[in-house]
């Protein structure tokens, strides 16, 4: 079954390149920022919380060129 996220689906558990993680962790910020919780931020983004924290992590100080 495929999640709908940002406009593209997903396929359950295929993994996201590193791009596309940061280009979801920023979306993650915007959405904290105007004062959404993080479930609802990890529900748009079609991800669960443990993989929002574990890409926090390991990718939270990364940029995208």
């Amino acid at each position: 079954m495929a999640q709908i996220t940002g406009g593209q689906e997903m396929p359950r558990g295929k993994k996201c390149a590193a791009e596309q993680i940061i280009g979801k962790l920023r979306e993650a910020e915007v959405g904290l920022a105007q004062g959404k919780t993080v479930p609802e931020v990890v529900r748009k983004l079609g991800v669960t919380e443990q993989a929002y924290e574990r890409w926090k992590r390991e990718y939270g100080g990364l940029r995208t060129d």
